[in-house]
């Protein structure tokens, strides 16, 4: 294998494992045996060079806004673990940026909306909805002190689906409904 196909070979492995750069490093012919340089990788035309600041990654919630309404929607698999409905500890940034935006920007209630995927029971989910809603509704509470009197739930189960449960042809739809397991918070201004 010559140099050439050596890089590139290395650099579409990189790209496929997900790995954006080696330890900083690039591949390079010494003899016979290849050793490693402090030089950026390069792909394409840009080098890569790796960033020596902390990556601050945005939180997974959804925030619409209107003259009235703010409205927050995070995916239920951020917040609860299949089926369940206690708050996942990953969930914890973005409950916090939520609870800082009540606090910033609610003039009015809160409401805590609970919607589930149409896997399963109308009954079960409408259950598994009211108890998601309560249990953001309770980590706000406990972990944020805001008060009880501002914020109220509800749980809507499998109605109101943002995207298909099921493909044109019947088939399951895992993606679709990942986008219908949600809780979405109403904060009125």
């Amino acid at each position: 294998m010559r140099t050439g196909q050596y890089l590139v070979f290395v650099r579409r492995l990189a790209l496929a494992a997900g790995v954006l750069f080696l330890a900083g490093a690039t591949v390079c012919q010494s003899s016979s045996a290849f050793a490693f340089s402090s030089s950026p990788l390069t792909f394409g035309v840009e080098p890569l060079t790796p960033s020596q600041t902390p990556l601050n990654l945005p939180s997974e919630l959804t925030r619409t806004e209107t003259a009235t309404t703010i409205e927050v929607t995070l995916p239920a698999d951020v917040l609860f673990d299949f089926d369940k409905a206690d708050i996942r500890p990953i969930a914890q940034r973005a409950l916090r940026e939520v609870a800082d935006l009540i606090r910033g920007k609610a003039q009015g209630p809160v409401t805590i909306q609970g919607y589930t995927d149409a896997l399963g029971m109308d009954a079960y989910n409408q259950s598994l909805s009211e108890r998601r809603a309560n249990a953001v509704k309770g980590w706000l509470m406990t972990k944020e002190a805001l008060p009880a009197t501002r914020l109220a739930t509800v749980g809507f189960g499998q109605r109101n689906p943002v995207a298909p449960n099921q493909k044109a042809d019947g088939s399951d739809d895992p993606e679709g409904r990942q986008l219908n397991r949600r809780v979405t918070l109403i904060i009125r201004r």
